[in-house]
């Protein structure tokens, strides 16, 4: 089960380099969006598969 929301994260952040987003530090950018999704349960899918 977490090894699947880390993925998820993954494909967030490879998202977010396609669109011209400045990730510069993955690292920084995957505890963000780690602590968003426990604090506010965010739906990951969503923010994955989200179109223009």
């Amino acid at each position: 089960m977490i090894k699947e929301r880390y993925k998820k994260y993954a494909a967030i952040i490879q998202r977010a380099k396609e669109e011209g987003l400045h990730v510069n530090d993955k690292l920084s950018v995957l505890m963000d969006i780690e602590s968003a999704d426990r604090k506010f349960n965010i739906r990951l899918d969503g923010m994955i598969n989200h179109q223009n």
